[in-house]
């Protein structure tokens, strides 16, 4: 017997998937950067005097060659506003780089932009080495979508 309180509808979005790095018989790729890819998630209306906006987050590492690894895609953050404000992009760029500090517990990169050991440890098991410190070293790039800016800027 199934309990109707635990049914949820089925939600109409896009499936992302990680991007794995494959054996490749050329020598391994450097890291180049670290990297979000953000855009926007469900926006919405909380009442007449509020609006929210969900940003996602890709979190990537580009390697030499320009290619882009997704390290974590469940990131992100929602911000909510006052009509009379308006999110500028330095606001939403605040925001998400809030939301990519290390989680709770990860007391390697307590006090860092990022989490440096997971990053590591994730690229690790795509078979690309990097440590904490090197990842930490190169460019650290967020990026926002098209669409993303396009919401902001109106």
């Amino acid at each position: 017997m199934t309990n109707p309180e635990f049914s949820y509808p089925p939600i109409d979005l896009p499936i992302r998937e990680a991007i794995w790095a494959q054996p490749s018989p050329v020598p391994q790729q450097q890291v180049a950067a670290v990297g979000a890819w953000c855009f926007p998630g469900e926006a919405s209306d909380d009442g007449e005097d509020r609006s929210m906006l969900t940003i996602d987050a890709d979190e990537f590492v580009e390697l030499a060659d320009g290619s882009r690894l997704s390290l974590r895609w469940d990131r992100g953050v929602t911000i909510s506003w006052h009509n009379e404000d308006s999110l500028t992009e330095s606001g939403a760029l605040h925001n998400i780089n809030m939301a990519l500090l290390p989680d709770e517990g990860e007391v390697e990169d307590d006090g860092e932009e990022r989490s440096w050991h997971e990053y590591s440890r994730l690229l690790a098991a795509m078979g690309l080495t990097a440590s904490p410190g090197a990842l930490k070293a190169l460019p650290l790039l967020t990026e926002f979508s098209p669409a993303l800016h396009e919401l902001l800027s109106n």
